[in-house]
């Protein structure tokens, strides 16, 4: 998969297939259009995908939003889905106030070439959401592509989307996230020193310093997680939290690797988030904490062991 980060870098090629959006979280909805746009594009062009460096509701309504996939993460998902070509943009005020006709004659008509468009059923781009699959089917003649507008995905009896999805994973709903996005959500840091208090108990556990500022994190409590180390793979019990039993402030997310022992200092660990385990709470005493981890990290072996023998480590 070739990446672009600008529009002139991008070969100009009219068999162009192109779907666009913010994709976060490249959920099972966003997996089944990018499957759509390969199998239109296959044997008779290229198949490209444009989105954008930031979530564009950060730069219209100068908020900040809680990120399912920041770039680096989502580069990374994209690469293994078949993709020919990725265009990642500087979403910015002067592209936020660009008219979806604009933007369809000046970048991708002029700027990247397309013989067809493929489309959520939601989707809308440009000033005021005016790009959508309506507009682009009135402009098909005039600027002669096709469109193909891939309908809702519903799970669950919900319909998938990257809103509901943050949704989930804010209430600890980890086993209905992860349903939506179509495999475990992640969370990636490098190992940094903590009060080893963990270790005292007897469970020493990896501090993480979340490698992306805006990445969501799920809601606080404890959770079953499959934890990638330089590719190998354990199981181990991850706290979401500020650790109340030791009037704990800093906001952390710390894992206990089961049978694992080394030093992991400045090391990157990925989570795969598993099964949600219980909320964070208050304990009268250390003993108690201590009773309570040692349920949590059986609890966690059992689930993980149960995905393992049905193959759904992944």
């Amino acid at each position: 998969m070739q990446v672009y980060h600008s529009i002139n870098e991008v070969p100009y090629h009219q068999q162009t297939f192109l779907t666009l959006g913010t994709f976060d979280g490249v959920h099972a909805g966003h997996q089944q259009i990018i499957r759509r746009l390969i199998e239109d594009a296959s044997g008779k062009g290229r198949s490209l995908l444009l989105t954008f460096d930031r979530h564009p509701l950060e730069v219209i309504r100068n908020t900040r939003i809680p990120l399912l996939t920041p770039p680096r993460e989502k580069i990374y998902i994209l690469e293994s889905t078949g993709l020919d070509t990725l265009v990642m943009l500087p979403f910015t005020r002067d592209l936020a106030e660009m008219t979806a006709e604009d933007f369809i004659e000046g970048i991708v008509i002029r700027g990247i070439g397309v013989c067809r468009f493929v489309a959520g059923y939601d989707h809308a781009f440009g000033r005021d959401r005016r790009g959508t699959p309506e507009l682009l089917n009135s402009l098909e003649q005039e600027y002669e592509f096709g469109v193909d507008v891939v309908p809702p995905l519903s799970i669950d009896g919900s319909v998938v989307s990257s809103t509901l999805i943050r949704e989930l994973l804010s209430d600890g709903d980890i086993l209905g996230a992860n349903r939506l996005l179509g495999r475990p959500y992640q969370l990636k840091g490098r190992v940094m020193p903590g009060k080893k208090l963990g270790q005292k108990l007897g469970f020493p556990t990896a501090n993480l310093d979340i490698a992306a500022e805006k990445k969501l994190i799920p809601g606080d409590g404890v959770y079953a997680a499959v934890v990638e180390i330089h590719r190998r793979r354990m199981t181990g019990t991850v706290n979401i939290g500020s650790c109340p039993t030791v009037e704990g402030s800093r906001h952390q997310v710390e894992v206990f690797i089961h049978d694992f022992q080394g030093d992991l200092y400045g090391n990157e660990i990925t989570l795969h988030l598993k099964h949600f385990l219980r909320k964070e709470h208050c304990f009268n005493s250390m003993e108690a904490l201590k009773r309570q981890i040692e349920t949590d990290v059986r609890q966690s072996r059992n689930f993980l062991l149960q995905d393992s023998r049905r193959n759904e480590w992944d």
